[in-house]
């Protein structure tokens, strides 16, 4: 039945499971397979790659995404911080830790956004979360 605390537990386990093949699959496929099939292209080929076609695509992301969640705080200090790194730390720091920048980036922008959070929102109770 719809509502129900039995369907709610079967949708995460469905989702669980779907996620789990999902993650399984990505590991071989674009793990295995995809760093051999990079390994045996030409250098010429990642750096367009690299430096054209990634932006490319997680501009186009980024701008649908930003469009569709209308969080525009969590958007200008994503932007803000990946000013920072970019700008600031990678220049200035070694190769090793700039080698991680857009991890840097990740956990940088989600730190700011928590500790910025209106914290005087209502909690949901329990009951509202099942129809």
């Amino acid at each position: 039945k719809p509502g129900t605390r039995k369907a709610a537990y079967s949708a995460t386990a469905a989702i669980a499971g779907a996620a789990s093949v999902h993650v399984v699959s990505l590991l071989l496929l674009v793990g295995i397979l995809g760093t051999w099939i990079v390994s045996i292209m030409p250098e010429s080929i990642t750096e367009v790659a690299r430096i054209y076609i990634l932006p490319a695509i997680l501009g186009g992301v980024m701008v649908q995404l930003v469009a569709t969640l209308k969080q525009w705080k969590a958007t200008a200090i994503a932007v803000g911080v990946a000013l920072l790194v970019i700008l600031l730390i990678v220049p200035n720091t070694p190769k090793l830790v700039s080698s991680f920048a857009i991890a840097l980036c990740v956990i940088l922008t989600v730190a700011v956004t928590w500790f910025t959070r209106d914290r005087s929102a209502h909690e949901v109770d329990e009951g509202s979360l099942i129809n």
